[in-house]
Parts: structure tokens; sequence; C-alpha cells
């Protein structure tokens, strides 16, 4: 159950992502998941534009990539 948790919120993740990346309403239109209602993804949507979310989703790029190059100094 823990491994299902930790993929799905990866999964969010993920997508949160490729929202942030959207340039166009369109291109966020296309990354609804079929099984979302409307309501739903206008909410997830919303709820990954404020401001806090934005400087939380880089932290988040700063320590990912602080760790790859710290695994990549290592080798």
């Amino acid at each position: 159950m823990e491994m299902m948790g930790r993929r799905y919120k990866d999964w969010k993740t993920r997508l949160s992502v490729k929202l942030s990346r959207a340039s166009s309403a369109e291109e966020v239109a296309k990354l609804k998941p079929p099984q979302t209602t409307e309501e739903d993804w206008s909410a997830f949507v919303a709820s990954r534009q404020t401001p806090e979310f934005r400087v939380l989703l880089s932290l988040v790029f700063s320590s990912y990539f602080l760790r790859m190059h710290r695994i990549k100094g290592s080798n």
C-alpha cells in the first residue's frame, strides 16, 4: 500500500511539472486524465497555479537537481 501511495504522489508530481510547462489552455486540456471530471481537473489545475505551489515546485526541482549532481559527481 505504501508503494502505491508513493507512485500516486510521483504521478501527481510529474503531472504538476507538465502543467507548469504548458503554455496554452489547449496543452493543459490535453493533460487531463480521462477518468477525471472537469470539476476535479479545474480544481487540480488551479491548485497548481498558486504562487505558493510554484515556490514549492521550484524547491522540489532544486532538491532533485542537487541530488542528481551529487550522484553524478560520485561516479
